[in-house]
């Protein structure tokens, strides 16, 4: 796998030649800082510019023009780093050893056409394209309490404060209802001026043609410098756990619990706080699914997250209404456990090991060596076989100190009026 980066003052292009794979992958990302009023009109954004083009301008002429280059995919996705947040625009296609000489410039240009052709009237984006993302996007925000588990993770962040990670990754209805055409499509030539853009290609292709390609034809000109900050500042854990509850249908109450960790070391962010959160409730080896699940039957499923740049972990789970004090309690000890060093070797080293699993693993689809990359470049992570060097040598000393600067903050309980067995 050769990795070259191409430095070219609008945007960086990131070239992964490798013949591991009989696809190639461009993924265009547009990063900038999260704004709570613009979450909406970025995710609105990204479905209204792969509906339709300029020149492909109904939903019909789009899926022909992509079948007939032999299937190509493409897609949007929004996502969140701490204080980053990346819209991201992503082709697949076959490489074109396997089809036809030429697909491959005949590929990006597809995806030229949509990134910078959009189907756009008088300065107004499509009205028919707009409407049908606008529907698509209210449904999903509306929905957003379908999912009980999801939604007491957000109410939970929600309570911890007015930071990046406690606003609604879909967007909100009110702003949604602000949004017109023309709004949308001055917000678009926003993205296209001021965003850091970065572009990953990965595939067996020739550096020199993909880079080539690029600077013909990439239509981003505004030089823009590094100015963002991506962790998201430290807060204090309340000195006293904060528990905020709501009612609704649930037949479990869904419990959420934040907790914070303070004056933690680049090393303890990068690699023990995810063995600790492994040994905590990372998996179904972990101590909070063996106490919890096992040793005492309180809940079908309880895991953590680890959110580095949050400063964040969260556990969740769902428990039987009048077993929950119980639960939180056995929580609770776990907790403490670890402090203790109440943990066998035998778990410590099996969330090593499947931590570097993992990450080997990951080395085996495009989008995941695409987001190791793009990790190394906007969060100065090690690239893999350091990490996987490194979380080799974490050892239950690191994982016992880590854990006496992680506490409890918050806890949310979604709860319903009747029990499982009823």
């Amino acid at each position: 796998m050769e990795y070259i980066r191409y430095e070219l003052g609008a945007y960086n292009l990131n070239v992964i030649k490798t013949n591991n794979f009989k696809t190639v992958r461009v993924e265009v990302k547009f990063r900038n800082v999260v704004k709570k009023e613009e979450i909406t009109l970025r995710n609105l954004l990204k479905m209204v510019l792969i509906e339709s083009t300029k020149k492909f301008d109904t939903e019909r002429k789009f899926v022909i023009e992509s079948e007939e280059l032999y299937d190509l995919k493409l897609s949007s996705t929004s996502s969140r780093v701490g204080n980053f947040t990346t819209l991201s625009f992503n082709l697949t296609f076959l490489n074109e050893e396997y089809t036809e000489k030429g697909l491959h410039n005949k590929s990006l240009d597809f995806l030229m056409e949509v990134l910078f052709n959009p189907n756009v009237s008088n300065n107004k984006f499509d009205s028919l394209s707009f409407n049908n993302c606008v529907n698509k996007l209210e449904k999903s925000i509306m929905g957003r309490k379908d999912n009980k588990t999801k939604y007491s993770i957000f109410a939970l962040l929600q309570h911890m404060g007015d930071y990046a990670y406690s606003y609604d990754q879909y967007g909100y209805l009110s702003d949604l209802k602000n949004i017109d055409e023309a709004k949308l499509y001055e917000y678009y030539k926003k993205v296209l001026m001021n965003d850091l853009v970065d572009v990953y290609v990965i595939g067996n292709v020739d550096s020199n043609e993909i880079k080539e390609y690029f600077i013909n034809n990439f239509k981003i000109n505004s030089f823009k410098k590094e100015k963002m900050n991506v962790l998201i500042d430290e807060v204090l854990p309340r000195k006293r756990v904060k528990v905020f509850k709501e009612e609704d249908d649930v037949n479990q109450t869904k419990i959420a619990i934040g907790l914070r960790f303070n004056d933690v070391s680049e090393y303890e962010r990068k690699y023990v706080l995810y063995v600790y959160n492994e040994i905590l409730g990372g998996s179904g080896n972990s101590l909070l699914f063996d106490t919890v699940r096992e040793k005492n039957s309180l809940a079908y499923y309880i895991n953590s997250i680890a959110q580095g740049y949050d400063n964040l972990l969260i556990i969740y789970t769902g428990i039987d209404k009048d077993r929950v004090d119980l639960g939180l309690k056995l929580i609770k000890k776990t907790i403490k456990d670890i402090e203790k060093g109440k943990f066998t070797s035998d778990m410590f080293n099996n969330a090593i090991n499947m931590i570097t699993s993992s990450l080997k693993l990951s080395l085996e689809t495009q989008p995941s060596v695409i987001n190791n990359y793009y990790a190394m470049n906007i969060l100065n992570s090690d690239d893999i076989n350091t990490r996987i060097s490194k979380f080799e040598k974490v050892t239950k000393e690191d994982v016992i100190n880590f854990s006496k600067k992680i506490k409890m903050d918050t806890i949310f309980l979604l709860e319903g009026d009747h029990n499982e067995e009823d």
